[in-house]
C-alpha cells in the first residue's frame, strides 16, 4: 500500500512541475484579475443591499419611534378629557410600537455593523485588485524585456 501511494505522489509532483512549465504567468494573473472583478462586482450589489435594508429599518425605527410619541400624546389628552378607557387602549397602542421600537432598533444596529463590515471587506478587495493590476502591469514588462533578451 505504501509503494502504490509514494509512485503516486512521484507521479502526481511530476505532472504539476509539467503542467507548471506550460502555464503563462501573465494568463494566470489576468484569470485571477477577472475573477477578483466579478467577486468585487458582486460584494458591491451585496453591499448596496445591506446598505438598503439599513436604511429601511431607520426609516422603520424613526416611524415607529414618532408612533410611540403620538400615543403617549394621544393617553395624556385622553386622562385631561377624563376617559380613562381610550387612556388605556393609547397606552397599549403606545406599548405595542414601543416593543416594535425595540425589536427594530436591534435590527438596525445589526444592519448597520453588517454594512460596515461589507464595505471594510470591499474596500479591501479592492485594495488587491490594485494590486493585482499593478503586479500584471510589471509581469508584462519584465516578459517583454526578457522577449527583446531573447531575440537580441
Amino acid at each position: 500500500m505504501g509503494l502504490f501511494k509514494r509512485i503516486g505522489d512521484i507521479i502526481s509532483a511530476n505532472l504539476g512541475e509539467m503542467a507548471e512549465q506550460f502555464e503563462d504567468p501573465e494568463k494566470m494573473l489576468n484569470q485571477a484579475v477577472r475573477e477578483m472583478d466579478e467577486s468585487i462586482r458582486e460584494a458591491t450589489q451585496e453591499t448596496a443591499k445591506t446598505l438598503a435594508n439599513e436604511k429601511k429599518l431607520a426609516k422603520e425605527l424613526a416611524h415607529n419611534e414618532s408612533e410611540v410619541k403620538q400615543w403617549q400624546s394621544r393617553a395624556e389628552k385622553a386622562v385631561e378629557a377624563g376617559d380613562d378607557d381610550l387612556a388605556r387602549r393609547a397606552l397599549a397602542r403606545k406599548q405595542e410600537h414601543d416593543q416594535l421600537a425595540v425589536a427594530i432598533r436591534d435590527q438596525h444596529a445589526a444592519a448597520a455593523e453588517a454594512s460596515r463590515t461589507l464595505r471594510h471587506q470591499l474596500d479591501a478587495m479592492k485594495a488587491k485588485l490594485s494590486e493585482a493590476k499593478r503586479n500584471l502591469g510589471t509581469l508584462s514588462a519584465r516578459k517583454k524585456a526578457a522577449d527583446v533578451r531573447k531575440k537580441v
